[in-house]
């Protein structure tokens, strides 16, 4: 019992000297289905060598879609050379995702995505996940996000993709002044 207080100081304390950065490999959209999306385009990009890596994502929806749209999110942590999957995992209405999340949803409201997504051609350029108060504590450094949209009434899946990603942790800058 006294073990388990131990470690949970402990972990409270590197959390607080800690922060986790998300630092993205590379994206694979494996599943279009075209009736809905013309076209989905996802890639990972750098600036330059000491820059951060950027996501881009762009995409041309033909129909709208709000809570008739449920999101799937599996993690996968990379051990022995493959991907096994985590426990962790949500599944999510699209619109209580996006206004509920408190790290994706933020982000997605702050460029301006609302509920319901509108057909139209949506360019997202240069994003990064805000984790500057997401604790420190994750249970793996290297894995992989897949996503799946789909209908919610028929599960048909509308995209499906593949974030491949390393979790680092950082320390924290003090701020000054």
């Amino acid at each position: 019992m006294l073990w388990i207080k131990i470690v949970c100081v402990l972990a409270l304390m590197s959390s607080s000297i800690y922060s986790l950065k998300l630092i993205f490999e590379r994206v694979e959209v494996t599943y279009v289905d075209t009736n809905y999306y013309e076209y989905v385009f996802a890639n990972v990009t750098r600036y330059g060598r000491r820059s951060d890596y950027y996501l881009n994502i762009e995409f041309k929806s033909i129909y709208a879609a709000d809570n008739n749209v449920t999101v799937h999110i599996l993690y996968y942590e990379f051990r022995r050379n493959q991907y096994r999957r985590s426990f962790i995992e949500g599944h999510y209405k699209l619109c209580d995702f996006l206004i509920d999340d408190p790290y994706i949803g933020v982000f997605v409201s702050a460029v301006g995505f609302e509920c319901p997504v509108k057909a139209a051609i949506y360019i997202m350029p240069n994003v990064t996940i805000p984790m500057g108060d997401f604790p420190n504590v994750f249970p793996f450094e290297k894995g992989r996000i897949d996503a799946t949209f789909e209908v919610t009434a028929t599960r048909k899946p509308l995209v499906e993709s593949k974030l491949y990603l390393t979790f680092k942790n950082e320390v924290k800058s003090k701020k000054r002044g």
